[in-house]
């Protein structure tokens, strides 16, 4: 494979937009209808008034300087199949599987299909020689990558609506990649192992390996002699497939990674007939015990706040109920703790949240959530699951200082954000109030 080189400036800035943003993708349903998928949805986007326009606002409260601002780093450079395409053009479309063996991580399954970069597929370009023995190898259209999905056998809610929604939104797309130039289209999806299950797979991916010697077993059957390339997706540090080329991690605190952020922009009035809340909307996502309520805290002490308690409400969209260190305040503010069953309706409240914030810090040190963190010793390296509905609806976000650098390159910084000092006591607090101030006064123009 080679890598792109030798573009002029606008190109370069067209691919940076292209990669920050999942791209502009092209969908044609069932083959026939094109539709244009724009970055911008309509939504909370608009009704207060931000745009995507490179300006930097600084504001100040309490001493502190908060700025906002869309600089990133280099786009992830565009790997292109190695022979031109009209080499390929002679071949069958690149028949991919996408199946996960656990009940979990239903919403990292498209995201694989339709993010994972062409390169780590590892696709069969030649013929190879191992020692005497010459392997003559399935050969496969690169610019056509086709995938099909299935997952563990399960009767409840959760599986039923990924099955359902699989087939009826995604099953029978394309999606074209102007970066690359590579179609992807996909096929139907099972509970349990698809009855027309194909015996030449050009690629499987498993999206929840188990950290093991029987997954490292299952890489190391990738040889240069094998037909199918295994590939597995990672979510944390793993020692036994770290090292491996056909192991990726769903976060940039590896080098080997995408973040799985292709999710469904349902609306939850259109779809499920459920109004928004008139009041700015202050979202967490995942169960509340993987979070520092106690950063929190200060923000509801704060009595400079109180013109703000009728004004927003704080949601909680994950398991656990109402954080213990937030009940001495219930009564200040409205708090509506939600757990949602089923995935379509989950994406349609992340999707009108006003805010999504990530409270979470490096100490106390043995937190679950320190594992998010780069920077702790025996952090895990995992993938908050804030960060993809913040890239996917583009919604504004509350984060560690850390956690911002971490995710530049992916995060949508022309929206109103804030980072935080996680081991300042007011800093969470500070940056919250920052924002909220920022976006009430958006929402009111």
């Amino acid at each position: 494979m080679t890598e792109n080189t030798g573009i002029d400036n606008n190109e370069k800035q067209q691919q940076e937009n292209l990669l920050r943003r999942n791209a502009k993708f092209v969908v044609i349903l069932g083959g026939l209808l094109l539709l244009s998928f724009a970055v911008n949805e309509k939504g909370v986007t608009k009704s207060i008034g931000y745009t995507s326009s490179s300006t930097t606002t600084t504001r100040q409260k309490k001493k502190k300087n908060y700025t906002i601002t869309n600089d990133h780093p280099t786009p992830r450079p565009i790997i292109l199949p190695k022979e031109p395409r009209e080499y390929y053009e002679q071949f069958p479309a690149c028949q991919i599987r996408v199946y996960n063996m656990l009940e979990v991580h239903y919403e990292v399954i498209e995201s694989v299909a339709k993010q994972i970069p062409y390169e780590y597929l590892n696709l069969t370009t030649t013929t190879t020689n191992n020692n005497t023995t010459t392997h003559q190898q399935h050969q496969c259209n690169h610019y056509h990558l086709h995938f099909e999905f299935d997952s563990k056998a399960s009767g409840k809610l959760r599986a039923k609506t990924w099955l359902a929604d699989m087939n009826d939104r995604v099953n029978g797309t394309l999606l074209q990649d102007f970066a690359t130039n590579i179609t992807r289209s996909f096929g139907p999806a099972y509970l349990g192992v698809s009855p027309q299950l194909h015996s030449d797979w050009d690629a499987t991916i498993q999206v929840s390996c188990a950290c093991d010697a029987a997954t490292r077993d299952w890489l190391l059957l990738d040889t240069a002699a094998a037909t199918t390339k295994n590939i597995c997706i990672n979510h944390g540090k793993c020692n036994w497939t770290d090292a491996m080329p056909n192991s990726i991690q769903v976060s940039p605190h590896f080098e080997r990674y995408f973040v799985p952020s292709a999710l469904p922009k349902f609306d939850l009035l259109q779809d499920f007939g459920e109004a928004r809340d008139e009041r700015l909307e202050i979202c967490t996502i995942g169960s509340t015990w993987r979070r520092n309520w106690k950063l929190v805290v200060p923000f509801l002490q704060d009595a400079s706040n109180s013109k703000l308690w009728d004004k927003i409400r704080f949601r909680f969209l994950g398991k656990g109920g109402m954080p213990y260190p937030l009940r001495p305040y219930h009564n200040l503010t409205s708090f509506q703790p939600n757990q949602i069953g089923d995935d379509r309706k989950y994406y349609a409240a992340e999707r009108a949240c006003g805010m999504i914030m990530l409270p979470i810090s490096r100490i106390p040190k043995g937190k679950n959530y320190m594992h998010y963190f780069k920077s702790v010793n025996g952090s895990a390296w995992k993938l908050s699951g804030t960060i993809p509905p913040i890239i996917a609806f583009e919604r504004p976000f509350l984060v560690p200082n850390e956690i911002l650098d971490l995710y530049r390159r992916e995060l949508p910084l022309h929206v109103p954000h804030r980072g935080f000092d996680d081991l300042e006591p007011n800093g969470f607090a500070e940056a919250l109030s920052s924002l909220l101030e920022e976006l009430l006064s958006l929402m009111n123009k």
